[in-house]
């Protein structure tokens, strides 16, 4: 999208997440280009996911210009270390983003929302889009 990003000052900044464990970010190539995508080792496991995500995500977007806050994110137990103990990169787990949606996808449920749904499916070239998820997310 033209704009210079730099992983390491997004990684400093989930670092200092108090959901965060351990993180890591990635370039990955999407069918609309390259996408971000942000790996997390959860620091307390009782705290769904979900909500754990939408906390990060929040404060990352006061903190960070919107284009450097990641689009994709997974979930990890551990980070993949390399032989020296560093975290390996090229072993982080690749993710097909454009068949990626939100994990509590919500089925459209009227003929208009079926309607939008599709349009923008096919727009975004993603497999389908859910009733509550966010476009720009996508």
């Amino acid at each position: 999208r033209g704009y210079r990003i730099e992983l390491g000052e997004i990684e400093a900044r989930l670092h200092e997440q108090p959901e965060v464990r351990e993180a890591a970010v990635g370039v990955q190539e999407g069918v609309n280009g390259k996408h971000l995508v942000g790996y997390l080792v959860a620091a307390d496991a009782l705290i769904k996911p979900t909500e754990r995500l939408e906390r990060i995500k929040q404060r990352l977007r006061t903190e960070l210009p919107e284009y450097m806050v990641p689009l994709h994110w997974l979930w990890l137990e551990r980070m993949p270390l390399n032989a020296n103990g560093k975290l390996d990169r090229k072993a982080l787990p690749a993710l097909e983003i454009g068949q990626l949606q939100s994990q509590d996808y919500q089925a459209p449920r009227t003929e208009l929302e079926q309607t939008l749904a599709n349009i923008w499916a096919e727009v975004l070239k993603v497999e389908k889009v859910g009733a509550q998820d966010n476009f720009f997310e996508l």
